[in-house]
């Protein structure tokens, strides 16, 4: 007999505010962050065009440009020496006339902390381009001061962007307990805890990406593949307000990609928290909006 299909799991939704401003926040300017910046600053132009909610961008890395860099990344040899945040940020502001900053320094904690405390009116979403385990320690651990994180990856022919809220699993029970929409997603470094403790490709002392392509060592589009699944997933964010899907994965060898629904088992495949706890009753769980949904009798839940 034919193994019968799991039954279907619709997936649950996402949302965001329909009428809040959103800063955009990426954290490295290199192979994968100057693809994402110039498809976010695309973004932002066709934003502009709807009349949509104020939606304003910000670049931080504290690389230079360096001769590697130029024709596999985003610099011409003109700009060798600036750098890359500043660079990003002058051609595409000047082009568009966009509302860009530039910060020329290494995200670390501390700056995040304090960069998270601008704008308030703003629904932050960080973006994090980098390609190693300290950077993204850093992003984890002020990821409670951003609505939401996205982090790239990638190594030689393969990409993956994740999408989370949160990196304490305690918040994700009862993430989908109104079934269709969801209150809460895990943080990429729930789904991939290595990246927390080791680069993505093991680098030599002073090298990037670009000379890893150079050398044969990363595939010459992986980035700029995976910076585009990063953007769309921003777009939807921006233009729909609504998610659901929270991770995807690419091969350019074989051309494959997959995209996880925002489902139980789904949640679950990629977390290893039993599929139940999503849909647990909570209490204190609040709609998209902020608002509560449930009152706290005293009394805790069975697991």
């Amino acid at each position: 007999m034919p193994t019968p299909l799991p039954p279907y799991e619709p997936p649950a939704t996402f949302v965001l505010p329909p009428t809040k401003p959103i800063a955009l926040v990426v954290v490295g300017c290199g192979g994968t962050g100057g693809y994402v910046a110039q498809g976010l600053a695309r973004l932002m132009v066709e934003h502009r065009r709807r009349g949509g909610p104020n939606l304003v961008m910000m670049l931080i890395d504290g690389d230079v440009v360096e001769p590697a860099n130029c024709g596999r990344q985003l610099f011409a040899p003109s700009e060798v020496g600036r750098n890359k945040a500043v660079a990003l940020t002058a051609r595409l502001s000047a082009v568009w006339g966009l509302s860009i900053t530039a910060v020329p320094m290494m995200a670390d904690a501390a700056l995040l902390r304090t960069l998270s405390g601008g704008a308030p009116d703003h629904l932050k979403i960080v973006i994090g381009c980098v390609d190693n385990a300290a950077a993204r320690r850093a992003i984890a651990a002020s990821m409670h001061h951003w609505r939401l994180t996205i982090d790239c990856g990638n190594d030689e022919h393969t990409g993956q962007v994740a999408v989370g809220t949160t990196h304490d699993p305690l918040r994700l029970q009862g993430a989908l307990q109104l079934r269709s929409v969801a209150t809460e997603l895990p943080s990429p470094y729930l789904v991939h805890p290595t990246l927390l403790h080791e680069p993505d490709i093991p680098l030599p002392d002073g090298e990037d990406c670009a000379v890893a392509v150079q050398d044969n060592r990363q595939g010459l589009n992986v980035n700029q593949l995976t910076a585009d699944i990063a953007v769309e997933y921003v777009s939807r964010l921006v233009l729909e307000r609504q998610l659901t899907t929270f991770l995807t994965w690419m091969d350019t060898r074989s051309l494959a990609m997959r995209s996880w629904p925002i489902t139980p088992s789904a949640l679950a495949e990629a977390t290893g928290i039993p599929a139940h706890r999503f849909t647990l009753p909570r209490p204190d769980l609040l709609d998209p909006f902020g608002q509560r949904l449930f009152i706290d009798n005293g009394e805790d839940d069975d697991d």
